[in-house]
């Protein structure tokens, strides 16, 4: 794979377009951080495929139309080719999913063409996964990655620096102090309300979870769909009125939401991103015309929505699109269910720029219009992955209509991939008991099943994990460390880590560190040498009691971080070199010490452990301190030394 072309996978909301704007921001300003400072000295290139959905995608003498049309003039003949063919262009492909699926074909030409010609050009594409399998640039040399929610770490950080951005923005002590507790308020609910840690793992809902409990006063929605429908109520009524900006007379809520909805409907149902303005224009005088109320020409109604809404703009000159493709999917959903063009949407479910309006219309529908939606995605019987995805939105279910998708689904399982991982456990809790009664047994479905569980983040899945995790293959423990990452650690380390039947474990990172923390069954415990990572220096004061510890390749000047007092039956000092054993103070008995390809310069400290040491060998060395043994045996004669 080549470092230099990225492909980087993720779901909506998880940030890819901000990312890519983050690369931008550090090229344009030569301040990339330490890991990529080769990257600096570059030169960005910007190109959101959504521009080019009714278009030809752009030669490099064009990369500059969207962004820098007001001085490629003044550029000299080349200078974008020139760029890309010496290395130091930084070109940025957002949104391969935007294109309609019979152009993404070209899409990859096109992707393969331009490296082809400019090798040593720097490349970065995003997709949602719907949009393009991860082998999709394979051929091309482009390294996968793929963007994962926040953890728990991620998102108290992302709420520390949304409310520290906020509070530059107050005048007086007061109000700095009012967002102080609305953060620590957050933070605390997160804790403790499941459905709020799983919407908090996607920057853009993290967002508006920050926004909205500051705005509502701690009070926060209880699931995604709730959560879009205050965020919309703010965004289109509470702000202006409280701010006492006007708005325009007989143009409420209520019309605001069936102007967009209609508009972003008929995007998504033509396939477009964005359009002319007076395209949109049209849309909107044909809907103004039942809406006798508002008082307002067509261009003031535009100009409103726009300057005001915060949910549609003009990215470029004469045309406008909507700002996160999150809230056209929630608008059209809605519009389609208030048309109820359930038929519709039934036969465009099988395409991937739908699927996210399928789930949202799903949550808008009323009794009737559900059962029909899902009754209907389920006699196409190849989406039902995505009616098990739809469950997250469906506030009630006819009980024979859930044993029909119960009936139906039970073949997804257990899930073979983690992409399928994911779909499934967005259904929530419905899908626990399905998990439970599946039967993976290759490597691959039983960490996705993990996976799958864990997606959920609801505590209830916890002992359905930890039978899985029980699996003494090493790739399910990894994954079983990776899913941490889900839950509250004390929860999780009580249901599932404290039950693996482990015996022995390596800690070569944080994560096993934490973990090794809560694994009961362990006796032997190997600690690698890894302090460059800099994990915090409290973890080493709570590992767990094991007979046998293990020490690997440390530097004698770090042992001191070690604060856990251990009495061991055995202690093994691995490929590392020693001017004595005084930094083995945490060590207060011991019964037998291996040095395996370890040198020391004396045994000075072996002192301390006179009434409990037993033996001492020395093995796979390359060169042996035969004073330093001898006297040791003059000294400790009751000892076994080898050699």
């Amino acid at each position: 794979m080549d470092a230099r072309r990225v492909f980087i996978r993720g779901e909506a909301g998880l940030g890819k377009t901000t990312l890519l704007h983050w690369i931008a921001v550090r090229s344009a300003l030569g301040d990339f951080p330490e890991g990529l400072a080769d990257w600096n000295g570059t030169i960005p290139f910007f190109i959101p495929l959504r521009r080019y959905a009714g278009r030809e995608l752009p030669a490099p003498e064009q990369f500059l139309d969207e962004i820098g049309r007001f001085i490629t003039d003044e550029l000299p003949r080349g200078w974008v080719q020139q760029k890309l063919r010496d290395g130091s262009a930084v070109v940025l492909i957002d949104g391969v999913d935007e294109l309609t699926a019979d152009r993404r074909e070209e899409a990859r030409t096109w992707l393969r063409d331009l490296v082809g010609a400019f090798p040593l050009t720097r490349v970065v594409v995003t997709s949602r996964p719907g949009g393009a399998p991860p082998q999709w640039l394979l051929d091309a040399r482009f390294s996968v990655m793929n963007l994962l929610p926040m953890n728990r770490a991620d998102v108290q950080l992302f709420v520390e620096r949304w409310h520290g951005a906020m509070q530059l923005m107050c005048v007086d002590d007061e109000s700095r102090q009012k967002l102080k507790d609305c953060e620590a308020g957050l933070l605390d609910l997160l804790v403790n309300r499941a459905h709020l840690r799983k919407l908090s793992g996607y920057p853009l809902l993290c967002a508006l979870l920050c926004a909205l409990h500051q705005d509502r006063r701690a009070t926060l929605p209880s699931n995604r769909m709730e959560l879009y429908e205050v965020a919309l109520q703010m965004l289109l009524e509470r702000r202006d009125l409280e701010r006492k900006i006007g708005a325009v007379d007989g143009l409420g809520r209520t019309e605001k939401l069936l102007l967009l909805g209609d508009l972003a409907y008929w995007l998504i149902r033509n396939g477009y991103t964005d359009v002319e303005v007076p395209r949109a224009l049209y849309r909107i005088s044909q809907r103004l015309h039942h809406m006798p109320q508002a008082k307002a020409g067509n261009q003031d109604v535009y100009r409103h929505l726009l300057e005001r809404s915060g949910l549609i703009r003009e990215p470029v000159e004469g045309r406008v699109d909507f700002i996160h493709r999150t809230f056209q999917e929630y608008l059209a959903a809605r519009d389609a269910m208030t048309i109820d063009d359930v038929g519709t949407v039934v036969q465009n479910a099988h395409l991937d720029q739908w699927h996210e309006v399928v789930v949202m219309a799903v949550g808008h529908a009323s009794q009737r219009q559900r059962e029909e939606l899902l009754r209907g995605l389920l006699n196409r019987g190849d989406l039902q992955l995505l009616v098990l995805a739809s469950l997250e939105t469906a506030p009630e279910l006819d009980s024979d209509l859930r044993r029909e998708i119960q009936l139906k689904t039970s073949s997804l399982l257990p899930p073979r991939s983690m992409s399928k991982a994911k779909t499934i456990a967005s259904a929530g809790e419905y899908v626990i008991d399905l998990l439970a009664d599946c039967n993976p047994q290759t490597i691959e479905e039983v960490t996705a099943t993990i996976r799958a569980l864990a997606e959920t983040r609801l505590d209830e899945a916890l002992p359905v994990l930890a039978g899985f995790a029980a699996d003494p293959r090493d790739r399910v423990f990894e994954e079983v460390l990776r899913c941490m990452a889900y839950f509250e650690m004390r929860d999780y380390g009580e249901a599932v880590l404290g039950t693996l039947p482990r015996k022995a474990l390596y800690v070569k990172d944080q994560a096993t560190l934490i973990a090794a923390r809560h694994m009961r069954s362990l006796n032997k415990l190997t600690l690698g040498y890894f302090l460059d990572k800099e994990p915090p220096l409290s973890l080493f004061g709570m590992l767990p009691q094991v007979p046998s510890l293990e020490l690997d390749r440390w530097q004698e000047k770090d042992l001191d971080v070690i604060k856990t007092r251990f009495r061991l039956a055995e202690l093994t000092i691995d490929s590392m070199e020693l001017e004595s054993l005084h930094a083995f103070d945490f060590v207060e008995s011991v019964a037998e010490i291996r040095f395996e390809g370890s040198w020391f310069e004396s045994l000075d400290g072996i002192e301390r452990w006179r009434d409990s040491l037993k033996k001492v060998s020395v093995v796979s060395v390359e060169r042996i301190n035969r004073d330093a043994l001898s006297a040791l045996k003059r000294e400790m004669p009751h000892l076994a030394v080898s050699p």
